[in-house]
């Protein structure tokens, strides 16, 4: 029981995590810093509907009644993205809680709000603190506090509806795992006794709850970003042609996801040797592979297909680069993908090596990439794009590899 208690607390502190971020960031590049001129009015607003929800949300944990969370959130793809999460972790919370029938005795959450952002009419950027603060019915009480978010607003139907949150504090959990002291063999024996004690519940309800706060957790391969911009460097350059490329994988007259991949690869440990490309091992998967012969499947090296597999094996676990995607490249990292897609419908993609100025507030004059097929080494991502012709740009960061 002393195990399941330590699990019981770990489980707390992800999930305090998840219900902030989701492992979701912010949509679209801040068009403007003016801030608006009626944001003491706005921001009560904003306040009030933070604490409704977060009000529900204590509510829903102590069992005093049901709310459709997803009301809260926008209809587009990102808002229904968020929700479908937010709901999720909510519902394994709950779940969580009736292993050794501890409930919430209290949850409550203060919301502060720091400035409000002008991006267009209808849709906004709010910084916020955020913090959670609850207690168990036998457990001591925990906090996650002073965590600063950006929440993106959209109006809808005349209401203001949660679209994305993200918090440059604590990122994403599964990516930077290795940063949060926790100790994997006490998780891994502990979900062992959760098996066998709670066999009631159904295996396979039970690992579809637990992938929901560590995907693929005995699996995953996570990415050394250091390694991933140290290979994007090393095999990039100005120069046209192809001397710079790695001469163990095939290269394309389209070759930028092909590139993209191979970092990737390198950052999740590949062996940088024809054998081991050609014998596909780790972290290639067989559902995400190259060879040196040109055999590569579409996930590797085509911009719209890799895009698709990321988000697919991070909902589903599938095998492959599981992460996520958003528009725009406001808090784009050092090992980050940015995809774009020109008016022509023409797809390319770059290799995020560094960048400056905030998290949350980047541009594209802020963020220093890699690329083939135009080459490119370490340029700014506008020099990059170049032209007036942008149709679309997004962030893919990579949270690892399911293997």
């Amino acid at each position: 029981m002393k195990t399941f208690q330590k699990f019981k607390k770990l489980i707390s502190m992800v999930l305090a995590l998840m219900l902030m971020t989701f492992a979701i960031i912010p949509t679209g590049a801040v068009t403007s810093s003016q801030t608006l001129s009626s944001s003491s009015r706005l921001s009560e607003t904003i306040q009030q509907e933070l604490g409704i929800l977060f009000d529900d949300v204590s509510a829903y944990l102590t069992n005093q009644y049901k709310t459709n969370f997803s009301t809260f959130f926008s209809s587009d793809s990102t808002g229904v993205y968020n929700a479908y999460f937010f709901i999720k972790s909510l519902q394994f919370q709950k779940q969580a809680d009736k292993y050794d029938g501890a409930g919430y005795e209290w949850y409550q959450t203060d919301i502060e709000i720091f400035d409000i952002i002008n991006v267009s009419r209808d849709h906004i950027n709010v910084t916020a603190k955020i913090d959670p603060t609850w207690k168990y019915q036998n457990l001591n009480v925990s906090s996650a506090s002073n965590l600063n978010y950006q929440i993106g607003f959209v109006k809808e139907n005349n209401e203001w509806k949660i679209q994305t949150i993200y918090s440059a504090d604590i990122q994403f959990f599964v990516s930077h795992y290795g940063d949060i002291d926790i100790n994997i063999t006490d998780i891994m024996n502990a979900s062992a006794e959760l098996e066998q004690n709670f066999a009631e519940i159904g295996r396979e309800e039970y690992r579809e709850m637990m992938s929901l706060v560590v995907p693929s957790l005995r699996y995953t391969i996570f990415i050394n970003t250091t390694n991933l911009v140290s290979y994007a460097r090393t095999y990039s350059s100005e120069s046209s042609g192809t001397s710079s490329y790695n001469s163990n994988f095939p290269y394309y007259s389209g070759d930028c996801q092909n590139f993209a991949s191979q970092c990737v690869w390198y950052g999740g440990g590949g062996t940088n040797t024809t054998t081991a490309i050609n014998n596909h091992d780790s972290p290639m998967t067989t559902t995400w592979y190259c060879s040196t012969n040109g055999t590569c499947t579409s996930s590797w090296n085509s911009v719209t297909n890799f895009k698709s597999a990321l988000y697919n094996n991070y909902v589903n676990g599938t095998l492959g680069p599981k992460g996520i995607r958003w528009s725009g490249v406001i808090a784009a990292e050092p090992g980050d993908l940015i995809q774009v897609r020109w008016e022509d419908g023409h797809y390319h993609v770059f290799v995020v090596t560094a960048v400056t100025g905030t998290s949350g507030y980047r541009t594209t004059s802020d963020i220093t990439v890699c690329a083939h097929t135009t080459n490119h080494q370490d340029v700014s991502l506008s020099y990059g794009i170049g032209g007036d012709n942008l149709q679309e740009i997004y962030t893919l960061h990579v949270t690892g590899i399911n293997n």
